[in-house]
């Protein structure tokens, strides 16, 4: 039984991306299981499980370009679309191979290659260094981790790694990446000491006293702020701020700092920084600093002080 697989075709072995006529021709992945495992069941695992992380690459990809319109799933799905072209089940070996690229205008150029270049990198980047949760691998999301760590799982069949070879070259995933993948799978959010400086824009007191930054490379941090913080709060509203704390960053979500310090820099450089924001969009605010100063004044609680505060 090969399980999912839905076609073999019968053609050499060989890896050119151009025949003797300049054609483009099907790129093709060698897939080689090492160790001592049975080979029929796992192959075939291994074949589905690559097939469905190269595909959901494709859709990462594709989703993160500006114009995504000229590259519709169904053209995704034919062009990451792996067939098995060579099933050597005694030596744990098997040859797929990707639709050869159609003539197309569009600015996608070969989905089915680039995605599995990010593939075999990624898997590589992921081996040698693990994996960060604010910079995952090139077309990579947690759908694809799930899919190579569901590929990684195999090895407790028997087997120490799974070589791929395809576009001269070649990926191994071991147990060093399958440990990486689970640590950062499986693992809680990690925590960082960080210290983070941004202009403080909104404010909320509606369940916990939160604020709103956005960093030097634009990135939105949800600030948790103690009770203590309080008074410190009028000053550093709309203003730059220096905060320290530990950071919890997940994949996919806002970035989080429980505040545990709060410095006004000097008013240079809050003045430097006010001019280079804009004045309109999520900067801008119906409150000025004196109103801001009589809502700090009063001795009610958090979420009564701040409840007129929108955090957008």
């Amino acid at each position: 039984m090969i399980g999912t697989i839905i076609n073999i075709h019968n053609r050499n072995s060989g890896e050119s991306k151009t025949d003797s006529g300049g054609e483009p021709v099907a790129v093709r992945l060698s897939l080689l299981l090492k160790g001592q495992g049975q080979a029929k069941e796992v192959l075939s695992q291994t074949v589905k499980s690559t097939r469905l992380a190269v595909k959901r690459i494709g859709q990462v990809l594709v989703t993160g370009r500006p114009d995504k319109n000229g590259c519709s799933p169904r053209k995704i799905d034919t062009e990451c679309e792996f067939f098995i072209v060579s099933w050597d089940e005694p030596h744990a070996k098997a040859v797929l191979e990707l639709p050869p690229p159609e003539a197309q205008l569009s600015l996608f150029g070969d989905i089915g290659e680039e995605s599995l270049t990010c593939f075999l990198d990624g898997l590589a980047q992921i081996s040698s260094r693990g994996l960060d949760p604010i910079r995952l691998p090139d077309g990579f999301d947690q759908e694809v981790l799930q899919s190579c760590l569901a590929l990684s799982e195999l090895l407790n069949t028997g087997f120490d790694s799974i070589v791929f070879r395809a576009l001269g070259r070649t990926t191994t995933l071991d147990r060093q990446c399958r440990d990486n993948l689970c640590q950062y799978l499986i693992k809680p959010p990690r925590l960082e000491r960080w210290t983070l400086i941004g202009r403080l824009e909104a404010l909320s007191g509606r369940g916990k006293l939160t604020g709103m930054i956005w960093d030097e490379s634009g990135n939105r941090w949800l600030c948790r702020f103690k009770n203590e913080h309080l008074p410190h709060l009028p000053a550093a509203w709309m203003s730059c701020v220096e905060l320290t704390g530990e950071a919890i960053l997940e994949p996919d979500r806002d970035r989080i700092l429980e505040v545990e310090s709060i410095a006004v820099p000097c008013s240079a450089a809050k003045n430097n920084l006010n001019e280079a924001l804009p004045t309109e969009g999520p900067w801008s605010s119906d409150w000025d600093s004196h109103d801001l100063e009589e809502i700090f004044s009063s001795e009610e609680c958090p979420d009564e002080i701040l409840k007129n505060i929108i955090w957008d």
